[in-house]
């Protein structure tokens, strides 16, 4: 017969699976960014729901991590709370992480054995390597063809990332069972996700899968004492990966480029306020401006043509640092730093060496793409670092006992659901009066539209403000729309919205003004012929001066010239 403590990890275990899988796979279209709002949402509403079974259930003691953590977790809560000025959206967010770092510090320290979670991970992995290869070879439908395979995601950093962090795991079973036929079928099940990974054309996702295999196969041969690495083995090693970048670099070419225009723009960002940055969605509000301030400078700059709209700078730390500067990225890694740290002794425990191998592949994967952007790329982080810190040499957690405790968590429960509550009906509203304009009752839903932009979050939600800017822009109150737009540039700021505003003042008969933003547009992408075209109505003269020195100098604009 099962005892309580024994009934009491068996649900936290199928807590645990119900949520990743939910975080993973919930994407209904309920919401205008159902890839993102709907995991987002999922796993807002089951850390709010379960926080409170969870670590409630025992009545004797609550764990929780080192004072010192506790400290540092509530000094970054506390910086970007203030630097975000208490925005809703970043308030829900951060209190989200908190607790669900809590629930899986609880977790690991009630269950030391991890092999059931580390089972659910490779089969994870299992899972979106078919789902993946299917969509690759056909077999199964994808919701954007151009890509090669996208899984339960918009596209293929967000498959290729969680299959590079998932890939340790299976090298973990590959190790470490004795029975030949099952170390034959997690073989099978590493190589089903190497070949996902390299047909995604991830480059960052094959490099941490790249990395993470290499120090597991050092790993292993250092406890193998009749082999010894020596200095050629190193040096082998070190020329490999040197080609192995030149490769990837090779590969795309041209997106590695764009990259570097995106990192030399971004780096403008960081260099105008580089110890607090510029706050929430600094970097969407003004990294379009800086890039045309570039082109600006640098008319014949051979990046022209792969300029494109910015919303995110492909690099997870050149992002923290623009939006709240060196004290914030200093913020968030200081643990995880100390962490590794603390940990550096103890690389003999494999599960510890394994959980340390897929969150460097989260942050290699953070150096070229944008991991985070994926709620399930970020649950399996903070519950690997919340693994890594259970098995560390801390051991001074925090046991309570007090009702304090317990009314904390309870208030921490419920605000959480209430506040998620509130975002979802905020989230499907738009979503409804979204679908009614597309279906051509624009002026039906507009007092819709503006309910939510005074008396919801949503006024602070770039995309949001946006979408009601080129409604009102549709019916033809511009005016409206350009007041709609000067709220939207405080949190997003890129080709679209400048040539809205154009648009806005050439229906006004505001020449100048319409001329001053085509013209900004232009810079921000100079392979845009649209900009140009409309310029031609309010400065012809100037127009011609612009084509023709881009002509001399790069022969971009010959087409339109033709025309």
């Amino acid at each position: 017969m099962l005892s309580k403590n024994n009934i009491g990890k068996i649900i936290t275990t199928v807590y645990l699976m119900l949520l990743l899988c939910g975080v993973l796979f919930f994407t209904p279209d309920i919401f205008v960014s159902r890839y993102t709002t709907s995991p987002q949402i999922f796993l807002q509403s089951a850390v709010g729901f379960g926080l409170l079974p969870v670590f409630l259930r025992k009545k004797t003691t609550i764990h929780l991590p080192p004072a010192k953590y506790l400290v540092l977790i509530a000094l970054c809560f506390c910086y970007h709370m203030i630097r975000d000025h208490g925005n809703f959206e970043s308030f829900v967010t951060y209190m989200t992480i908190i607790c669900t770092f809590l629930f899986f510090y609880g977790y690991w320290k009630e269950t030391p054995d991890s092999h059931i979670a580390f089972t659910l991970f490779l089969c994870l992995g299992v899972v979106l390597s078919i789902w993946g290869l299917g969509q690759y070879v056909g077999w199964i439908s994808k919701r954007y063809s151009v890509f090669t395979m996208t899984g339960p995601f918009n596209n293929p950093a967000g498959i290729s990332a969680s299959l590079a962090l998932l890939f340790p795991f299976s090298l973990y079973f590959c190790y470490t069972p004795k029975n030949e036929k099952i170390r034959r079928i997690n073989i099978l099940a590493s190589l089903l996700m190497i070949v996902a990974i390299i047909l995604s054309g991830s480059r960052a996702a094959i490099l941490a899968m790249t990395v993470s295999g290499t120090l597991f196969v050092i790993h292993i041969l250092k406890k193998d004492k009749r082999f010894k690495l020596s200095a050629p083995h190193y040096i082998m090693g070190i020329l490999l990966g040197i080609f192995l970048s030149l490769g990837m670099y090779f590969m795309k070419k041209d997106s590695a480029d764009g990259r570097l225009l995106i990192w030399h723009c971004s780096g403008q960002l960081i260099k105008q306020a580089p110890l607090f940055g510029h706050g929430y969605n600094g970097f969407q509000a003004r990294y379009m401006t800086e890039q045309a301030n570039y082109f600006d400078r640098n008319p014949e700059s051979k990046y022209a043509m792969l300029a494109d709209n910015t919303s995110h700078p492909f690099n997870e730390y050149i992002k923290e640092t623009a939006e709240y500067g060196i004290i914030g990225l200093a913020l968030i890694l200081m643990p995880i730093v100390i962490l590794f740290y603390k940990t550096r002794k103890k690389k003999s425990i494999l599960k510890l060496f394994i959980a340390q191998l897929s969150v460097a592949s989260i942050a290699i994967c953070a150096l070229f793409s944008y991991p985070l952007d994926y709620p399930f790329i970020v649950t399996m982080g903070i519950a690997l670092i919340a693994y890594i810190l259970v098995n560390s040499n801390e051991t001074d957690s925090i046991v309570f006992k007090s009702i304090s405790t317990r009314i904390l968590l309870l208030l921490s429960s419920i605000t959480l659901t209430v506040a998620t509550a509130y975002r979802m009906n905020c989230e499907h509203k738009w979503k409804n009066v979204a679908h009614e304009s597309l279906a051509g009752n624009t002026k039906k839903i507009l007092p819709q539209y503006d309910q939510l932009l005074k008396n919801t979050y949503l006024g602070k939600n770039g995309l949001f403000l946006y979408n009601y800017s080129a409604e009102l822009n549709h019916i033809g109150k511009y005016e409206q729309s350009k007041a709609v737009l000067s709220l939207c540039s405080k949190y997003m700021n890129d080709y679209d919205m400048q040539m809205m505003l154009a648009d806005n003042y050439q229906q006004l008969n505001c020449n100048e003004e319409a001329e001053s933003h085509y013209y900004l547009a232009h810079k921000m992408i100079p392979s845009k012929f649209v900009p140009l075209y409309a310029l031609v109505h309010w400065c012809p003269f100037k127009i011609m001066f612009i084509v023709c020195k881009s002509f001399i100098f790069s022969n971009i604009y010959s087409e339109f010239l033709v025309h």
